[in-house]
């Protein structure tokens, strides 16, 4: 009898100190104290407290008074649900969609290249200028096609702004299941692919637009050249068709020619 009743007192005890232990963690993690948190609730958890296993599984989740730790955040969240916590049963189906998403957690966090608003996916095609034009079928061409690639590149640029800010792209069922170093991990990658594809297209339209406003110089100079020629032609043929009809005029009247030497 002493030896049953000595049993049922160390298990009171036991019992006390896992409580006391969860307690105290709570305490420590509202007070955001996670490393002596984590230290308390590891040690309820490990007496088969089941809310402890639960919040050791969260803090290993999360990062929180330790390494983030999946796998470990896994194995805790498992024992709680095996005895029963609700809350836990939630990350444990969380993390069995995680496990048939990796491919996609795996793109956006490491491998988002940012292939949808890539320029070349609106097969904007860059005008190829001539140094001058000097037909107006050349030139009509060429304005076509500047203004052509111009409508194409606005396309684009309301395309990129669409996906702002970063991380808007992410769809809502695996940002639901990203941790926060991963979705940081993910905005950081697409902040810095987007500013490539940004700064990549800023190098082309500056190019395009170089070359655009050196044609158009040029084409311009030859234009007014070329009116200019013109002028003076038609100007010489008027003169010389004046000069017949004058020419006309003087023999139907019986005068000599201007020239004729007496």
């Amino acid at each position: 009898m002493k030896a049953l009743l000595f049993a049922a007192l160390v298990i009171v005890y036991s019992s006390d100190v896992c409580a006391d232990d969860f307690s105290e963690a709570t305490a420590l993690h509202a007070k955001k104290d996670y490393n002596a948190a984590f230290k308390k609730f590891l040690k309820s958890a490990e007496a088969g407290n089941s809310e402890a296993q639960y919040m050791v599984g969260e803090m290993y989740w999360f990062g929180e008074g330790t390494k983030p730790d999946l796998v470990n955040a896994e194995r805790w969240f498992n024992q709680a649900n095996q005895a029963g916590n609700q809350k836990a049963a939630e990350f444990v189906k969380l993390i069995n969609v995680r496990k048939k998403n990796q491919e996609k957690i795996s793109y956006f966090t490491t491998g988002f290249d940012g292939d949808a608003v890539k320029l070349s996916n609106f097969t904007c095609e860059e005008p190829v200028l001539p140094q001058v034009s000097k037909t107006n079928a050349e030139i009509t061409g060429i304005s076509q096609a500047m203004n052509k690639w111009q409508t194409c590149y606005q396309h684009f640029v309301g395309q990129l702004n669409s996906v702002l800010p970063v991380g808007s792209v992410i769809p809502a069922e695996i940002e639901r299941i990203l941790t926060e170093d991963e979705m940081q991990a993910a905005r950081s990658l697409m902040d810095k692919t987007y500013a490539e594809i940004s700064l990549n297209i800023k190098n082309r339209v500056e190019k395009v637009q170089q070359s655009y406003s050196g044609w158009k110089a040029e084409t311009e100079k030859f234009v007014l050249a070329n009116n200019e020629k013109t002028k003076r032609e038609q100007e010489m043929r008027q003169k010389d068709l004046d000069a017949g009809v004058g020419a006309s005029r003087d023999r139907m009247l019986g005068k000599p020619p201007a020239d004729t030497k007496r």
